[in-house]
């Protein structure tokens, strides 16, 4: 493994691998500045089919309320 660590290939290639981390992590952050998921699908099909189950019919999801 020290050999590897010589290696100044190997070493360059560390070096854009930890570039690239980073800059995806902060892609990441600068397009999603309130979380990831925010308003996903799957919490108003879910709170569709509970509607519809309580006999309340299809209701509109408002992001307000809490499952």
């Amino acid at each position: 493994m020290q050999k590897s660590l010589k290696n100044p290939g190997f070493l360059v290639f560390i070096g854009l691998l930890l570039v690239i981390a980073v800059a995806g992590a902060w892609l990441v952050r600068v397009n999603t500045p309130f979380g990831l998921g925010m308003y996903p699908d799957s919490v108003t099909y879910i709170q569709g089919a509970r509607n519809l189950l309580d006999g309340n019919g299809f209701t509109q999801f408002s992001g307000t309320d809490v499952l």
